[in-house]
């Protein structure tokens, strides 16, 4: 399984996700270009300048197929991934795929992700700002129009590969309403929605697990 973080902020915070999934199969939690502890480039790339920059991370650590599962800008990426890379994506995972049509502004989105910030677990605010300050404001601003120029409704109807979309029920960057209409234009997906916030991987990570592992099953079973 390969785990994608959001925006202007490390994979550290998938990893209590990362850590409940290991021991039923192995996960991979890379930084993408810009991000964390990865190289810095002149700006920040595109959606599917990063859906290519983990094809690359993929094929140098020699994984040649995965589950790959994204939050927020993560599920975007993701979405990129599997529709142009079919034969490289076992399933995808959506948790929180943003942009909302309805919010594709940088102080809607801005007002949504401080209202969300009161909902998360606390220790992910510092986390968070620990990425941003290494970042850089304008790098943070940029990675935000990254998002908002991405239209992740145009990409999943072209996802041949078994999807799940899970949001959370308090997440005000994805409301319920959008999800679900994400989910209706994908061929092979599963919605689901459970208590929480924006970062579910963070700050309800055994719920999204449980949810997970049972979709996962049902992949194999579909396989086999």
């Amino acid at each position: 399984m390969v785990l994608i973080h959001g925006a202007v902020i490390s994979g550290r915070y998938m990893l209590p996700t990362a850590e409940l999934l290991a021991p039923h199969h192995p996960v991979f939690v890379p930084d993408l270009p810009g991000f964390g502890r990865s190289d810095d480039p002149p700006a920040p790339l595109s959606v599917p300048e990063l859906a290519s920059a983990l094809l690359a991370i993929l094929d140098a650590a020699g994984i040649s197929r995965a589950h790959v599962l994204g939050n927020s800008l993560g599920a975007q990426v993701a979405a990129d991934f599997a529709a142009r890379f079919p034969e490289r994506t076992a399933s995808a995972i959506l948790v929180g795929p943003t942009v909302d049509a309805a919010s594709r502004t940088r102080i809607g989105t801005l007002w949504r992700l401080a209202k969300d910030a009161l909902r998360e677990r606390p220790s992910l605010i510092p986390l968070h700002l620990i990425d941003i300050v290494r970042a850089g404001p304008r790098f943070a601003i940029a990675s935000l129009d990254v998002a908002l120029a991405d239209r992740v409704e145009d990409k999943l109807p072209r996802v041949s590969a078994p999807v799940l979309i899970v949001t959370g029920h308090r997440d005000p960057l994805v409301p319920r309403d959008w999800a679900a209409w994400l989910a209706a234009r994908t061929p092979c997906a599963r919605f689901e929605v459970i208590e929480g916030p924006h970062a579910l991987n963070y700050s309800r990570p055994r719920e999204l697990t449980r949810l997970v592992l049972e979709f996962l099953a049902q992949v194999e079973r579909t396989e086999d």
